[in-house]
């Protein structure tokens, strides 16, 4: 169980304060929620009547969208506007999101693809078809593409640096 308090996903890797003890941790009814100093002494306790070590896993990557923190501090998570470069990724995540919302409706019964998933040899054929036509009419290997005019011209440039003893980084 994860230790910090978690966001709305409820998953260990979505954390919504690093800061905050897990309120699971706290009994239904109880007075005082248990904080970090309850949890420091019941790992002496362990540690020193039981002869049990711990250990703990940070991963302070793992924010929740719904972590006061991360709109405190956008700049902090990864999006389209701070890192443009992962702009196909968020397209592709998008489409399987799109998967998920639509097929757990039911609008994607026309193509095979049922509310609820029980047979994965009909079932996972069809996802793969819908996910492809998806995904070839995002384009996006547009992304990857070189504009061959500009790439050359740059080369060039830079081939007539080198050849006169400059540096092209300045």
């Amino acid at each position: 169980m994860c230790i910090e308090e978690l966001g709305y996903s409820r998953s260990a890797y979505s954390l919504k304060d690093q800061l905050t003890v897990n309120p699971s941790f706290t009994p239904p009814g109880a007075t005082k929620k248990v904080d970090w100093t309850d949890i420091e002494c019941f790992i002496k306790h362990l540690e020193n009547n039981w002869a049990v070590l711990s250990m703990t896993d940070l991963v302070f990557n793992h924010t929740s969208n719904d972590s006061p923190w991360v709109h405190e501090h956008p700049e902090c998570a990864y999006n389209v506007v701070n890192s443009p470069h992962l702009a196909p990724a968020y397209i592709l995540d998008h489409i399987v999101w799109r998967l998920t919302v639509e097929a757990s409706t039911g609008s994607l019964a026309s193509y095979g693809i049922p509310a609820i998933l029980n047979n994965p040899d009909s079932e996972l054929p069809a996802i793969e078809v819908w996910l492809t036509q998806k995904i070839e009419a995002a384009k996006l290997y547009e992304f990857f593409l070189a504009d061959v005019d500009i790439v050359s011209k740059e080369f060039i440039s830079w081939l007539i640096l080198i050849t006169n003893g400059l540096s092209w980084k300045s």
